[in-house]
């Protein structure tokens, strides 16, 4: 068994009674770039260090898909194929101890992407709605050949 199981859903939605799933990998899954993901970790760490190593772990991860999701004909599958992303720097801040039980909200907003880049801000909530941490991502996003046209122009970053 490993010592810490995710479950994890990507959806579109905040509320957990309207989630729709997405697929973050899909060319073709295009939506406002934002993404919602809800985590369930089992055990729970109790130590305050390591509970807050493991909302940190999961921050980086949806930023460059949030991104992606906004344009059309580009997806995170295309990742190390036609496009080359790379997380650049990601930040955490933590509003209060960290202490939850149950599911876990990872909220992604891609508020800029342009010259290659894409900056997307975040924030981790209880299921009670308590805010536990804001997070930020700025990433490296360019095509990974400038002969590839299988990106349409108008979809390149």
């Amino acid at each position: 068994m490993d010592p810490f199981r995710c479950g994890i859903a990507c959806a579109t939605a905040f509320d957990p009674q309207h989630v729709r799933l997405v697929d973050i990998n899909s060319p073709d899954e295009v939506g406002p770039p934002e993404l919602y993901a809800w985590l369930h970790y089992d055990p729970i760490p109790t130590r305050d260090d390591l509970a807050k190593a493991l909302i940190a772990y999961f921050t980086g991860h949806l930023g460059i898909s949030t991104t992606m999701r906004a344009h059309q004909g580009i997806g995170t599958s295309q990742a190390h194929l036609t496009v080359s992303p790379a997380p650049i720097t990601v930040t955490v801040s933590f509003h209060e101890p960290v202490s939850w039980t149950g599911w876990l909200l990872y909220t992604h907003e891609s508020t800029q992407v342009g010259a290659g880049l894409s900056y997307v801000r975040g924030a981790v909530h209880t299921e009670a709605g308590e805010l536990i941490a804001s997070f930020a991502q700025d990433a490296l996003i360019r095509p990974l050949r400038t002969t590839d046209t299988s990106i349409k122009a108008e979809s390149r970053l």
